[in-house]
């Protein structure tokens, strides 16, 4: 059909998946997203306690991250929020962004243990991790939020040109009150958003 990717040939060609089971990737990361659950906050999210050789998540629905904690009394939590690239699309769990970070922060500081958490998820957009992010924030320990964004919202512009509609913009009061809203988390969890 065209306009089709051949996953598997992308996959094999990209020559990042020459330690896993390309077909047993895909198939468990099919199952994962056609059990996807709605959330009417941020409109769906991963299983519960999904698990399989590459993919897991955590009891909220959200990738496992690899951890390398110490075993110290001082510990920081960074919590990153993303669409697919985040949530580590094609990637086992110990080869997400997060979980390399994880690995990295670990070993360069030894004074402090950082626990590092995964909320991306595929297809997100800022909008949704925003949210995702104002509703955690209150409820779970949080040092650092660290977002990675635009690819998802580059392709949905590019997506509203091709069929030619546009979707109104925010209101300048809507992005106003939202602005107010993450400058008072900050202010109130003293939270580091990068």
């Amino acid at each position: 059909m065209p306009g089709e990717r051949d996953w598997m040939a992308s996959y094999q060609n990209s020559g990042l998946y020459k330690d896993i089971d390309i077909v047993e990737y895909h198939n468990a990361s099919k199952l994962l997203w056609k059990n996807s659950m709605f959330d009417s906050y941020i409109g769906y999210r991963a299983p519960s306690n999904f698990r399989s050789q590459y993919i897991n998540t955590t009891k909220e629905g959200f990738r496992k991250t690899a951890q390398y904690q110490k075993g110290l009394k001082e510990s920081k939590t960074v919590v990153f929020f993303g669409g697919s690239t985040m949530w580590g699309s094609g990637a086992t769990d110990e080869n997400t962004i997060p979980s390399h970070f994880a690995k990295y922060i670990n070993e360069e500081y030894s004074e402090v243990d950082f626990f590092v958490k995964n909320y991306g998820l595929g297809g997100f957009q800022n909008s949704q991790e925003m949210f995702l992010f104002l509703r955690t924030v209150g409820f779970e320990k949080m040092n650092y939020a660290i977002f990675y964004d635009f690819v998802n919202e580059a392709g949905m512009g590019l997506s509203d040109y091709r069929v030619e509609t546009r979707q109104l913009p925010a209101s300048q009061k809507s992005l106003e009150k939202i602005r107010r809203e993450i400058e008072d988390v900050h202010n109130k969890h003293n939270i580091e958003l990068i």
